[in-house]
């Protein structure tokens, strides 16, 4: 609906019982539109309100019965946007409303209206009037807390304003939800998940605009929140911190797109968990920092940051906490380098493929032989042979690890080959995943070391009191380990074939019932 020259605008009118216009798209740009005595409007992808620069847009939907439906809606994108919606019409978004995206003056004006959508991009200022917003998740210039005291359902009351008077209800309760969430829009705003909540979103973003700025912290444990993408700085300033206990996980984590600002946007994993589901993290601006003091990061494909104008780029540094490339073993790429000053690096190794986590950096890749720690993970078996787990291109490995974990477990012939740009793996044995004891073969002695733990807390993966998968939990998962590899490998000379047992006798044995039935419950 668009006039060119922009005046006199256009108008459409949707009236009456019966009137139904349905599209793919709308664009409302210097026009109007208007649905009203039962209209309907449908629209399968994106309605736009003031979508060219300089474009003027107005809709309103008004009276009981008048509906616009839209899969996506701009209020104002490029231009000025505004919606009204009147005396008991509806407005149904079923994902994402963006309103005064270029332009703040852009309005979604409530008398006696409704508006529902999954995610809510606005600034208080942008909902004017007396009405009802129902929206999943929000990123606004506010202070929101999802807590043990809020939950994820919450009503705030918006009337700073003259003559706003608001009811914003949120319920970020769906785990299906695929509205944004985060923090900053055009101004200040915050958000807090903690207590234990768990929240699902589309997009996060933190610092949307070119003034905002945005905080999210996710703390404690169990606190987790799912995001599809998530984006810290946009054009504006965005801090994440995760810290402890807290979760985040994302496919994909970019700090610092376009921002102005220096520093622009910083991620502080200091405790907690940073699963990027096989995914990548990059940063794309002068000043983003990622500051890895503590936690878990995890399931990593790539890892690179542009920290000038000319994109140069700068190495991945990690300061403490552990870093896992894999979910249970996988390869991340590291561009221009690595440098381990602290923490943990966990090289998860075997199974099915009989491979391990590799770090591939292009760069160099720089250990501090003080305070850190390679930890040598079992996930399943390893056949004799050399396997690669860190490798530079066109630049030294240098340093090593002070402590090494995991090692000894491997064999008496397992040795750590520190190259000029590479670090190796040697086992000249083949490892057996269950083989607890560690004499070469798996029987009664590595079931009883199951039995003797048998529905007991203990530390996690700690082999010698039976926990093969690491959970800090003995139970049936562990005894599935043992009993798969069963009179596997070679045993002692002293151990003779009538002291260990087939499988199922060993179940016999047990005494015990409902050992086949899975454990519900772990320890927190």
């Amino acid at each position: 609906i668009d006039t060119p020259g922009y005046e006199p605008s256009s108008t459409a009118n949707v009236t009456g019982p019966g009137s139904v216009l349905n599209s793919r798209n709308l664009v409302v740009d210097t026009g109007t539109l208007n649905i009203e005595n039962q209209g309907r409007v449908n629209i399968s992808e994106t309605s736009y309100i003031g979508h060219d620069s300089s474009s003027i847009g107005v809709a309103t939907v008004t009276g009981a019965g008048s509906t616009w439906n839209s899969q996506q809606l701009f209020v104002g994108d490029e231009g000025l946007g505004t919606l009204n919606i009147e005396n008991a019409g509806v407005a149904n978004v079923l994902q994402d409303t963006w309103v005064g995206v270029d332009d703040p003056a852009s309005t979604i004006n409530l008398n006696n209206g409704v508006f529902n959508t999954s995610g809510l991009l606005a600034s208080p200022s942008n909902l004017r009037g007396t009405g009802t917003i129902n929206a999943a998740t929000a990123v606004s210039d506010m202070d929101l807390v999802f807590d043990s005291s809020t939950g994820l359902r919450q009503q705030l009351i918006l009337n700073t304003l003259p003559g706003q008077d608001v009811t914003l209800n949120l319920d970020a309760s769906s785990p299906d939800n695929q509205g944004a969430l985060g923090a900053g829009y055009q101004g200040t705003g915050t958000l807090t998940i903690k207590d234990d909540l768990s929240i699902s979103s589309g997009a996060g973003i933190i610092g949307y605009g070119w003034a905002a700025d945005g905080t999210v912290t996710v703390k404690g444990d169990g606190s987790t929140w799912k995001s599809d993408h998530l984006t810290v700085g946009h054009l504006g300033k965005g801090t994440l911190n995760i810290q402890d206990g807290g979760t985040v996980i994302t496919n994909q984590l970019v700090i610092g797109i376009w921002s102005s600002q220096t520093p622009s946007s910083t991620v502080n994993l200091a405790g907690g968990t940073l699963d990027l589901n096989g995914g990548s993290i990059t940063s794309e601006h002068t000043g983003s920092d990622f500051s890895f003091t503590g936690g878990e990061l995890k399931d990593v494909s790539h890892i690179s940051f542009a920290q000038t104008p000319s994109m140069d780029l700068t190495p991945f540094t990690q300061d403490g906490g552990t870093f896992s490339p894999g979910d249970p073993v996988g390869v991340t790429e590291i561009l221009r380098g690595y440098a381990v000053n602290g923490g943990t690096v966990r090289i998860d190794m075997g199974g099915a493929d009989n491979t391990t986590d590799q770090i591939m950096v292009l760069g160099g890749i720089d250990i501090n032989p003080v305070g850190t720690t390679l930890d040598l993970n079992a996930v399943g078996d390893l056949k004799a042979g050399v396997y690669l787990l860190m490798q530079t291109q066109g630049y030294p490995l240098t340093g090593n690890f002070q402590t090494v974990v995991g090692l000894q477990r491997l064999g008496d012939g397992a040795q750590l080959i520190y190259g000029a740009q590479t670090l190796h793996l040697l086992l000249t044995g083949d490892f057996l995943f269950a083989d607890l004891n560690q004499n070469g073969s798996v029987g009664i002695d590595d079931l009883n070391i199951v039995l003797d733990h048998w529905n007991q807390n203990v530390t996690p993966g700690d082999i010698l009191a039976g926990d093969l998968n690491h959970d800090g939990f003995v139970g049936i998962d562990d005894l599935t380990a043992v009993l798969g590899q069963w009179n596997q490998g070679t045993p002692p000379a002293v151990e003779s074939l009538a002291s260990v047992p087939e499988p199922t006798c060993a179940l016999c044995m047990m005494g015990l019932t409902g050992l086949s039935c899975r454990r519900t419950t772990r320890p927190a």
